[in-house]
Formats: C-alpha cells, structure tokens, sequence
C-alpha cells in the first residue's frame, strides 16, 4: 500500500482573518495521512477561503480542513459526500465557490445552492483543468477542450483558442 500525505503549515488554517500576519517562526510543518482523515490521498488543489479554512480537492471528492480536523464535504445537495475528482476551486470576491471536477464540468456553489453550470448548458463530460477569475468578475475556465468564460450563469466556449494542457 503506498503511503501519500498532505504537508501544510496548519497555523495558518488556526488564525483568525482579522489577526496580523504570522511570523515564519511560527508556522509548523506537519504531514497529514487518509488515517488522520484525509479523505484521499491523490491532492490535487488546495485554496484558503476567507475564514481560513483550507478547502482540499482530491480525486475522490473535496474536504475542509481547519488545522486540526479534515470533514468530507457535498458537491450539491442532491449528492452524498462527492467521490469524483475536483481538480481546481475558487472562492470568488462574491463569496461563490467554484468548483472545477472531472466529470461534470463547472459546479458554482452559493451558499447551500449548487448549480451546475457547464451540464447546464449542455457542455456534459468536461475535465476541468484551472478556474481564475479576473478584475471585472468573470471566471475564466481551462478545459480538455479549450477556454471558456462564464459570467453570471451565462458560460462561453472559446474553443478557437485551442486545447489546455498540463505542465
């Protein structure tokens, strides 16, 4: 069985927004296991969201982690804990999560609404690769197919910009 884990400095995740900076002889190196909880070894994004949180994008699903504890968390309502991959998050000025899977494309989740917004509008199957979302609010997603832009609900595909592909 191989052994993977996790390492991140886990002050950070403890701080609260408002605190001051944390100095570097502060921070702690710790690796984190599946036995400590991680929900799955294969990490593939990791975002800190306002609250400092740490939100964690596996290829089994996405989890929160508060510098102590890992807890499993739902891609929508209509699903138990997610199992598919997440490969890129953000966490827009709006307060919106982006949610960037393998399988389902873009999933935008508003407070306890989720919406999945590429099956939406019929862009079924896609592999998200990377999320960004730019000065004036649009959020610009990397796919196996191309580039395409979504603002407000309304997703654009730019395929003529050709295909992404990993580094």
């Amino acid at each position: 069985m191989r052994r993977c884990s996790l390492s991140f400095v886990s002050a950070l995740a403890l701080a609260n927004s408002n605190d001051p900076p944390i100095a570097l002889s502060e921070y702690q190196k710790q690796d984190w296991h599946v036995e400590d909880g991680l929900e799955q070894s294969n990490v593939r994004t990791i975002i800190q969201i306002p609250s400092r949180l740490l939100l964690v994008g596996t290829s089994e699903g996405m989890a929160s982690f508060d510098g102590l504890h890992f807890n499993s968390l739902k891609m929508d309502s209509t699903a138990g804990t997610a199992n598919e991959p997440v490969n890129a998050l953000l966490m827009s000025r709006n307060g919106d999560l982006w949610i960037g899977t393998d399988d389902r494309g873009v999933i935008r989740r508003r407070g306890q609404e989720s919406l999945a917004i590429s099956e939406q509008a019929g862009f079924h199957e896609e592999r998200i690769r990377a999320l960004f979302e730019d000065e004036a609010g649009t959020v610009w997603v990397a796919t196996q197919n191309g580039i395409e832009r979504i603002v407000g609900d309304h997703i654009e595909s730019l395929t003529s910009l050709g295909l992404v592909r990993e580094i």
